[in-house]
C-alpha cells in the first residue's frame, strides 16, 4: 500500500511539473527585402522562463541542415536574433525555439528569400540600354556568377567595374547605376582613337552623381548631350570627348587629374576646385575664355579650334605642354614657364614671342601669327619647328628674322626648311 501511494504521488508532482512548463510560441513576418542580414522576432506564450529560446532556421523546410541562433530568456516577453551572412537569391525557413526542461516547443514555420541587389541593379542597366542588342551580352541575366557576366568586373564579391566599349548599348542611364556604391570605373568607349560608328555606344543623358566612389570614366563618341558628375568627388579621370554636350559641370571634382572633352558644344568651363589637374584637353569647343591660374598641377593643356582671346599661364609653372592653336590669342607671357617642352600656338594673332626661358622646348609651331622676329637661339633642345606665314594686322605678308644658333641653322638646313609652314623665313645666326 506504501508503494502504491508513492507512485501516485509521483504521478501527480510530474503531472503538475508538466502543466506548469505549458507554453507556446509565434514568431514574427519577415516583410521588408532582405540582402545578407535580418532580423527575426518570437514571443513565448506562458508565464515561464526557458532554459533556452531562439531562432532555427535553413535552405530546407525541414532544417535537416539548419542552424540554431540562441537569444536570452525573458518571461512572456519578445526575443530578437540576428542573422547574418545570408545568401543572395536563396529561400531561407525558420521557427522559433524554446526548451523548459526536457519540454520543447516550435513555431510554425516561415520563409523569406533574400535578393541580389546588384544583380538587380544591373539587369536595369540592362534593360535601361536595349542589352537584348548589345553585340556581346554573355551571361547577363543568367545565375552565373557576376565576374561571368560579360564587362564586369568584381572584387570580393562587389561590382567595381563596367567596361562595355564598342558594344551596341542604346539608351539612357538616369540614377540606374546609382546603388552601385563600390563602382570605381566605368568605360563606354576606348579611351583616345578613332571609333567605329556602327559599333558605338549611344547614351543620350547619363547621371552618375550618386556613385561616389567613381574614380575613372570613360564615356566618348557616345552621343551624350547631358552628363552629370557633380557629385563625384573621387572622379580622377574623365573622357567625354567627341559628344554633345553643351555644358560640363566640375566644380565639385575635386581629384580631377585628367578630364578630357574636346570636341563638344561646351561655352565655359569652371575648373577652380581642380586642383588637382594634370592634364586637360578641351579643343574643338565653343569656349571664350579659360582660366587656369588655380590649376597649379597641370602639366599639359590643350584648347585649340576655340575663340579664346588670352590665356595666363604665369602660374603654371609645371606645363609641359601648351597646345592654343587657332584661338584669337594675340600675346602669350611664357617666362615662367620653364618646364616647356611643348608648344603649338600657330594660326593666332601673337605678335611677340619671348622664348628666353623656355630652354626645354622640343617643339615649336608658331607659324600664321603676326611675328618678325623669333629667337630661338636659347632653345637648344629644338627638333622640331614651323614658323612661316606670317601676316601684319591689315593682313600683308611679313618677313620672319629667325635667331639661331649655328647647330639650328644645320637642322634648318636639312629639314624645318622644307616644311610647308616654313616659307618667307631669313634666318639670322647668332652665337
Amino acid at each position: 500500500m506504501k508503494y502504491k501511494v508513492l507512485i501516485i504521488l509521483a504521478i501527480a508532482l510530474l503531472t503538475s511539473s508538466c502543466r506548469k512548463v505549458e507554453f507556446s510560441l509565434t514568431v514574427s513576418d519577415v516583410k521588408s527585402e532582405v540582402v545578407d542580414y535580418v532580423e527575426i522576432t518570437g514571443k513565448v506564450a506562458g508565464d515561464i522562463v526557458p532554459d533556452e529560446c531562439g531562432i532555427i532556421y535553413g535552405t530546407d523546410s525541414d532544417f535537416l541542415s539548419g542552424s540554431l541562433m540562441l537569444s536570452c530568456p525573458y518571461p512572456g516577453q519578445e526575443f530578437t536574433v540576428s542573422i547574418s551572412q545570408l545568401q543572395p537569391r536563396t529561400t531561407y525557413y525558420y521557427k522559433a525555439y524554446a526548451a523548459k526542461g526536457i519540454v520543447e516547443r516550435f513555431s510554425a514555420t516561415k520563409s523569406f528569400t533574400t535578393s541580389d541587389p546588384q544583380r538587380d541593379v544591373l539587369m536595369a542597366f540592362y534593360e535601361d540600354t536595349n542589352g537584348s542588342e548589345w553585340i556581346n551580352n554573355t551571361n547577363w541575366g543568367s545565375a552565373s556568377d557576376l565576374s561571368t557576366w560579360y564587362g564586369v568586373g568584381v572584387e570580393d564579391g562587389v561590382v567595381t567595374s563596367l567596361r562595355l566599349p564598342y558594344n551596341h548599348l542604346h539608351g539612357n542611364i538616369s540614377n540606374t547605376l546609382a546603388p552601385l556604391q563600390s563602382l570605381k570605373t566605368l568605360i563606354l568607349s576606348p579611351q583616345y582613337g578613332a571609333i567605329d560608328i556602327a559599333e558605338a555606344n549611344v547614351i543620350t543623358g547619363m547621371d552618375l552623381t550618386a556613385n561616389k566612389s567613381l574614380d575613372t570614366l570613360i564615356c566618348a563618341c557616345c552621343s551624350l548631350q547631358q552628363l552629370d558628375v557633380s557629385g563625384n568627388v573621387a572622379l580622377s579621370a574623365l573622357f567625354c570627348q567627341t559628344n554633345a554636350l553643351t555644358s560640363l559641370d566640375v566644380t565639385k571634382n575635386v581629384a580631377l587629374k585628367t578630364l578630357c572633352c574636346l570636341e563638344n558644344r561646351i561655352s565655359s568651363l569652371d575648373l577652380k576646385a581642380c586642383l588637382a589637374l594634370e592634364d586637360l584637353l578641351c579643343a574643338n569647343n565653343q569656349l571664350t575664355a579659360l582660366n587656369v591660374t588655380d590649376n597649379a598641377a597641370l602639366l599639359s593643356l590643350s584648347f585649340e579650334s576655340n575663340m579664346v582671346d588670352a590665356i595666363d599661364v604665369r602660374r603654371n609653372t609645371a606645363l609641359v605642354s601648351l597646345h592654343c592653336e587657332e584661338n584669337n590669342i594675340s600675346s602669350l607671357n611664357l617666362a615662367s614657364n620653364v618646364n616647356l617642352e611643348t608648344l603649338v600656338c600657330r594660326y593666332n594673332k601673337i605678335d611677340t614671342l619671348d622664348l628666353s626661358t623656355n630652354t626645354r622646348l622640343t617643339t615649336l609651331c608658331c607659324n600664321d601669327n603676326r611675328l618678325s622676329s623669333v629667337n630661338i637661339n636659347p632653345c637648344g633642345s629644338l627638333n622640331y619647328l614651323t614658323a612661316g606665314n606670317q601676316t601684319d594686322r591689315a593682313g600683308e605678308s611679313v618677313i620672319l628674322s629667325l635667331y639661331c644658333s649655328g647647330g639650328q641653322k644645320s637642322k634648318w638646313d636639312s629639314y624645318w626648311n622644307f616644311l610647308p609652314d616654313n616659307r618667307n623665313i631669313p634666318l639670322v645666326v647668332t652665337q
